[in-house]
């Protein structure tokens, strides 16, 4: 069986100090290691009439170079939102092509839950596929309950690719003297600047630090940003934060309620580095989390006040952290999740 991944790429600047691109490039990886080939529809413009002209031509291009019966893989969103990727899908499907998708992310989640026409499109958008990777259980309810009608499987946690080898930290653990990491792009964890409120150290990793306002609270540290690559050897603390948003006491009702729905990609950096985690008690990765004894959840960053831990608990997180992290190194739990929808899609009638 012929197996294709197809993306269209931009001309975007990318930042090279967030984890904006690593969970794509660690699909494209893993999907290249399974014998996926690659086909890459490349548009340098967005919006002129040379863009249709070029994404037509390659398009009919792409219908000559997938062979019958071939799987194709959708890294989503893929044109999020654009009429037109549904008729390369129909194009395709005259050659008996089976189409699945792994989902970054569900915008109808995202910022839209209330807009019911965004979250129709998008539903319709993606019963166009014969299977699809979703990122969890909660998820998968959600979009099934909006409609989504084709085959869902459950990854559980995004992998992330790393050869680095894990150098045992220096940093030892004092329950009286926390130290808790948060990495990730900080513009919009604007709930870091009140942190003042809580009794722990926090070093904080990641573009767009505003230092005028940070400065003033003694126990925030800001370590630089670093690209995904390099981060894990970088990180220094007890415990990784998995938070988001505008407060310190809730979720707020966008970012922070999405952590409901998706697996952030921090929580796989974090277990990549071998830390412990801290996280939503009532977040999608809360139940992967408390499964697997991976660290503490929460329901407000204040509870972290009296919050206490023992070395026998923390060692019992590391030792857990310890087993899962080289499974998502190597990519295992996205390997078993294309494997799983394989075989569905391929037996579909």
């Amino acid at each position: 069986m012929n197996r294709y991944q197809f993306y269209i790429s931009f001309d975007v600047k990318e930042t090279a100090y967030t984890a904006g691109t690593k969970a794509i490039q660690d699909c494209n990886a893993i999907l290249k290691g399974l014998d996926y080939r690659d086909y890459n529809i490349h548009n340098a413009v967005l919006t002129n009439k040379g863009y249709l002209y070029s994404l037509f031509k390659n398009v009919f291009k792409l219908l000559l170079f997938v062979k019958p019966s071939s799987i194709v893989a959708i890294q989503y969103p893929l044109l999020s939102g654009n009429s037109y990727f549904k008729h390369i899908i129909k194009i395709l499907r005259l050659k008996k092509v089976k189409f699945f998708c792994i989902i970054h992310d569900v915008e109808g989640i995202r910022y839209h839950k209330d807009n019911v026409k965004l979250v129709k499109a998008e539903v319709q958008n993606l019963n166009f596929y014969d299977g699809i990777i979703v990122h969890n259980t909660s998820m998968q309810q959600w979009l099934s309950e909006k409609g989504v009608i084709k085959p869902m499987l459950a990854l559980q946690i995004f992998d992330y690719l790393s050869d680095q080898e894990l150098i045992p930290s220096e940093h030892l653990f004092n329950q009286k003297s926390i130290t808790i990491v948060f990495a990730g792009n900080l513009t919009k964890s604007t709930f870091i600047y009140s942190l003042q409120a809580v009794n722990k150290q926090f070093n904080l990793y990641g573009p767009n630090f505003l230092t005028e306002k940070g400065c003033t609270n003694q126990n925030i540290s800001w370590k630089g940003a670093y690209s995904p690559n390099d981060i894990i050897s970088k990180l220094d603390g007890d415990f990784g934060l998995i938070w988001d948003g505008e407060f310190i006491d809730k979720l707020d009702d966008v970012y922070g309620s999405y952590l409901m729905y998706n697996n952030p990609h921090k929580l796989s950096l974090y277990i990549a580095a071998g830390l412990p985690v801290i996280a939503p008690k009532n977040s999608a990765i809360g139940q992967f989390i408390q499964k697997h004894q991976l660290g503490i959840l929460i329901d407000s960053l204040v509870e972290l006040n009296n919050i206490q831990v023992t070395g026998m608990q923390y060692q019992m997180f590391k030792r857990n952290i310890s087993l899962i992290s080289p499974q998502l190194r190597s990519g295992t739990y996205l390997k078993s999740a294309i494997a799983a929808i394989e075989e569905i899609i391929t037996h579909a009638s």
